[in-house]
């Protein structure tokens, strides 16, 4: 199973519910919220998956095998929301990872990959990962800045796959 990187250019994709989709394409920012009882925002990796692979994955767990959509979002882009949403983001050369801080603790894995094993009749998702800096103690309001910025510049949404 291939890790992936999270170089500034990964993609990462987020299954869009229908509710979440507003006219002429736009996506509501509760889609880049995290699920209840998440303390990651949970993404795919197309360094791990290709999409057709991811949205199997999402047909069986999120829509009954019936087609699904997603959003399609850089590294870049989200290290650009939690910059905007006050979260000191970098990366490190000697881990080789990006990174968040708060003031009062260590640096901390900002994206992890956390691949889902198979639970039948639902398939594996080996390209499962986590945006982890989305755990800092921001408050609410600022989280939903940030995922507000992941759609106003609007991502790359894949329709109906």
């Amino acid at each position: 199973m291939r890790k992936p990187k999270f170089s500034a250019d990964s993609k990462l994709v987020r299954y869009i519910d229908p509710d979440e989709i507003k006219r002429k394409g736009r996506i509501s920012s509760a889609a880049f919220m995290s699920n209840p009882g998440e303390t990651h925002l949970s993404v795919n990796s197309m360094e791990t998956e290709s999409l057709a692979e991811i949205a199997d994955y999402y047909r069986h767990a999120f829509a009954d095998g019936d087609k699904v959509d997603a959003a399609e979002r850089t590294v870049a882009d989200f290290n650009k929301a939690a910059t905007k949403a006050g979260l000191n983001i970098c990366y490190d050369q000697v881990k080789q990872r990006w990174e968040w801080h708060e003031e009062t603790t260590q640096a901390t894995e900002a994206y992890k990959h956390r691949p889902v094993p198979a639970r039948p009749p639902r398939p594996a998702s080996p390209s499962h990962c986590g945006v982890e800096f989305i755990q800092s103690k921001l408050d609410e309001i600022t989280l939903r800045k940030m995922a507000e910025f992941l759609t106003v510049q609007k991502p790359r949404l894949h329709r109906k796959i």
